[in-house]
């Protein structure tokens, strides 16, 4: 005969039929009008498990409702909190990475452990998989701050470089650009590239552009940084070149924003649909495929080339290294390299 529960113990009782689980665990809460309120904790496979689960309520007698709560809904919460502090260009990322957290979006979050982010991580760039785990670690500080959790297991994921190949980098030649300067200065996409090469902002510094940060009266961009200490808050002197382009979309600006939407309220470019116009528009001027991010190496590549100081060049790209700005940006052309070797005597 089994023995009977202690007052207070919860009880544990087989549901009727044929269930996956019919084990239920619960717990009187209380009694109103005589009769007893019950919390359950949930229904389990086998008896064993029932019993644990309803030795570790009573340990510790969490918010059933909360533990419950996916990985969707505990971002959607953690997003009502966080966003605010964050970056246009950090929110954009952030979204992206819930996206690709698609197979976790049902799951328990409380239930999620290291090996199932590890998958994720795994299956993505070394880049990704870092945004992937970071996302994580800031969902589970909420979450345990907020008693949606009992344990954070974030810091037990990890996102390890694997030597994957390096994107290959072109600069635009000096006949790409000028088939750029030829177009009308209305085109954002062109516009938006000749800026990225005469100023070497990174594409979310320049589509989070505001017209706080254009100093049209002392020719600078202030305060466009996103990504490293060295890069946030810098100020980039405007090229003379780009000066006419930008007071032009700073003229036409309808909102706060350089780059916009034209058809929505105070929607400002987002990466994709800037992308997309990106490669539309040098398909159809004939210039050769690039990757955004080839605007910097330009820049870079030309301030190199033209003799510019190293340690200037860092602080406009927003580097603390100029070795680094070197190493990584810089690529000289065949032209230059003759041009400077036909100096020596």
């Amino acid at each position: 005969m089994p023995r009977k529960r202690m007052n207070g113990m919860g009880s544990i009782t087989k549901l009727s039929g044929n269930r996956r689980k019919p084990y239920r665990a619960r717990k009187t809460a209380g009694f109103k009008d005589g009769k007893q309120i019950f919390i359950d904790i949930g229904c389990f496979a086998t008896k064993r498990e029932a019993e644990e689960a309803l030795a570790k309520y009573i340990v510790n007698p969490i918010d059933i409702a909360l533990e419950k709560l996916t990985f969707e809904e505990v971002f959607y919460k953690w997003k009502v909190y966080e966003y605010s502090k964050l970056s246009e260009n950090r929110k954009t990322i952030y979204d992206r990475m819930f996206k690709k957290c698609s197979v976790l979006h049902k799951k328990a979050f409380s239930k999620l452990r290291p090996s199932d982010f590890t998958t994720l991580i795994e299956e993505n760039v070394y880049s990704v998989g870092a945004d992937i785990k970071t996302l994580f670690n800031k969902m589970s500080n909420f979450a345990l701050k907020n008693d949606y959790i009992m344990k954070d297991y974030s810091p037990f994921v990890e996102a390890k470089k694997r030597g994957e190949p390096k994107v290959p980098r072109k600069i635009f030649t000096e006949e790409e650009i000028e088939i750029l300067w030829r177009q009308p200065y209305y085109n954002k996409e062109v516009t938006g590239i000749l800026i990225m090469i005469y100023s070497g902002l990174r594409i979310g510094e320049l589509l989070g552009l505001t017209l706080d940060n254009i100093d049209l009266e002392n020719g600078l961009i202030i305060g466009a940084g996103i990504k490293t200490e060295a890069g946030k808050n810098r100020v980039i002197p405007i090229h003379s070149k780009i000066y006419p382009l930008i007071l032009y979309r700073y003229k036409k600006a309808k909102f706060n924003q350089l780059f916009y939407y034209p058809r929505c309220s105070n929607m400002k470019m987002v990466y994709n649909r800037f992308k997309k116009g990106f490669d539309n528009i040098l398909k159809e001027l004939g210039i050769q495929p690039h990757t955004i991010h080839d605007c910097r190496h330009t820049f870079a590549t030309k301030m190199c080339t033209s003799g510019a100081n190293d340690t200037i060049t860092s602080e406009i790209i927003g580097h603390t290294d100029p070795v680094l700005t070197k190493k990584v940006y810089t690529h000289p052309d065949f032209d230059s390299l003759r041009r400077e070797i036909e100096k020596i005597n």
